[in-house]
């Protein structure tokens, strides 16, 4: 007598795999830069962190009297909303060598942008609404710093300093790669060939602005940066699932490949939380020898050129002649 097992394809064992976040999408900035103090399911339950404010610690004398300090009870809700992605591929496809893989590092790529996104820029829901959750860079009640220019790091030193003294205590900070960019440099002096960050073109770069680890991230806008307290935003973080269905697209022979994760954040006390601007120089548009002047105008002329047995097709506006 032979025991029936479950077997991959059968209707028995659908194909749903269910992955620890950490070990699929590590890199999403959610778990890089916030407290995961749970993991729930569904749109409707919500994860509820409570805390005291106000209580103040005092000497006492021996046998003198301890006054009351009754704190004051505060919470926050954390809920979440689920992350999608659904893509179809004819069996033939899917069956292909490497496909499945390639498809699997897709399909967690969306789901990080999608994150990395959300957790930076995501609008604050509008009420009755109360999920998807409020992106750190529009949060109310951030701390606004100075813009960071050519004078150095003194801005950030200084938004450092209100954090600390709101009671955060920065770990991170959070650069657009253009920010990045005018940042790294940075001259320790005019005309020096030393960034404040490291030797220019001899030394990497340091990964580290006053001391705190430094990301990088297309997510956050142009121009912009943060500066965060890890332990001051907290996050309810689900497993991703990622599935495979042959039902949907039967007629047509096909595989539907579904990713699916549930995020979620709060900032309880948004005064330990740090936005900032970087300037940015104003670039010509037009890339080449001469200089560029602009009159209005709309693109009219088209110009080809080849070079080398590879033609190159460039779209002039009229808005535009160079000197």
């Amino acid at each position: 007598m032979s025991t029936i097992v479950t077997e991959s394809g059968s209707p028995f064992s659908p194909d749903v795999n269910v992955l620890k976040a950490q070990d699929t999408v590590g890199d999403a900035l959610i778990l890089k830069c916030s407290t995961v103090l749970g993991s729930i399911l569904g749109d409707q339950p919500a994860v509820n962190v409570g805390w005291f404010d106000g209580a103040e610690a005092t000497y006492v004398a021996e046998a003198d009297t301890i006054p009351t300090d009754n704190p004051t009870p505060a919470n926050i809700e954390i809920r979440t909303g689920r992350l999608s992605v659904l893509s179809a591929l004819s069996r033939e496809m899917f069956e292909q060598v490497g496909t499945a893989s390639a498809l699997a590092e897709s399909l967690q790529g969306s789901l990080i942008r999608a994150a990395d996104a959300a957790f930076i820029s995501q609008a604050a829901p509008t009420p009755p609404a109360t999920a998807p959750s409020t992106g750190l860079a529009n949060v109310t009640g951030a701390v606004s710093g100075a813009e960071v220019g050519a004078s150095g790091l003194d801005e950030l030193i200084d938004l450092r300093s209100i954090l600390q003294s709101n009671g955060a205590n920065p770990t991170h900070v959070l650069l657009a790669p253009d920010s990045a960019a005018e940042i790294f440099k940075l001259r320790t002096a005019s005309g020096a060939n030393t960034t404040l960050l490291g030797a220019a073109g001899v030394d990497a770069p340091a990964m580290t602005i006053l001391g705190l680890p430094m990301i990088i991230s297309s997510a956050v806008p142009s121009g912009k940066g943060l500066m965060l307290d890890k332990g001051a935003i907290l996050s309810a973080v689900g497993s991703v699932e990622v599935s495979t269905s042959e039902h949907v697209l039967w007629a047509e022979n096909g595989i539907s490949v579904r990713g699916l994760w549930r995020i979620g954040f709060a900032v309880p006390k948004p005064k330990r939380l740090g936005l900032f601007d970087v300037t940015l120089p104003t670039r010509n548009p037009i890339s080449g020898p001469g200089t560029a002047t602009r009159r209005p105008g709309p693109l009219r002329h088209l110009e080809v050129t080849r070079c080398m047995d590879t033609q190159a097709l460039t779209m002039w506006p009229t808005a535009w002649s160079s000197a």
